[in-house]
């Protein structure tokens, strides 16, 4: 395999050290998103089975069509934090030790005066779009200062600001926009 010149120990070793330094950090389903991504940008299919061994099963099976990458960061938190958009839909929250409660984004340790609730708020992709949907939050959700009515389904858009309780996050779509905000 080759990409712009550079071979593919090269390759193995970078996409290796990210993956590695994702996990490190707590963002596995990052590491496992990006190790999808890179693949599918890198590889062709003879050539997956080499780092097939590094990667991590995801807790919920990837999208069966093809990928577009979307991602929320964490706003104004202390630690640079961002969490992939790799499933159809996946549901906005926080962690609660008293009960089982399930979540694919834990805003957990971006909420100190828990405004998010436990199951808040979710995220759905159909083909090329993407939708926010509050669950019946206690705090509210908004989409760019607007208010999010319960249960009514929202279009976003790449570069909307999003709010669950009192904590931000900013949507990406798109390579370019995602790619350009791990830097």
């Amino acid at each position: 395999m080759q990409c712009n010149g550079m071979d593919n120990r090269l390759i193995s070793k970078f996409i290796a050290e990210t993956m590695k330094f994702l996990k490190d950090r707590g963002q596995a389903q990052s590491a496992d998103l990006y190790f999808e991504f890179a693949l599918s940008k890198f590889a062709s299919p003879d050539e997956a089975s080499p780092w097939a061994a590094e990667r991590q099963q995801p807790q919920r099976a990837p999208l069966a069509r093809p990928y577009r990458p979307a991602r929320l960061i964490v706003s104004g938190s202390f630690q640079r934090a961002s969490f992939w958009l790799h499933q159809e839909k996946m549901i906005i929250g926080r962690r609660d030790p008293l009960h089982s409660t399930l979540m694919d984004i834990d805003l957990s340790s971006f909420d100190p005066t828990q405004s998010v609730s436990r199951q808040h708020a979710q995220i759905t992709q159909e083909g090329d779009e993407f939708f926010l949907e509050d669950l019946g939050s206690t705090n509210g959700t908004y989409i760019n200062s607007s208010w999010l009515q319960p249960r009514r389904r929202c279009r976003l858009s790449s570069g909307d600001e999003l709010k669950f309780g009192q904590t931000v996050v900013r949507f990406l779509i798109g390579e370019d926009e995602v790619l350009s905000g791990l830097r």
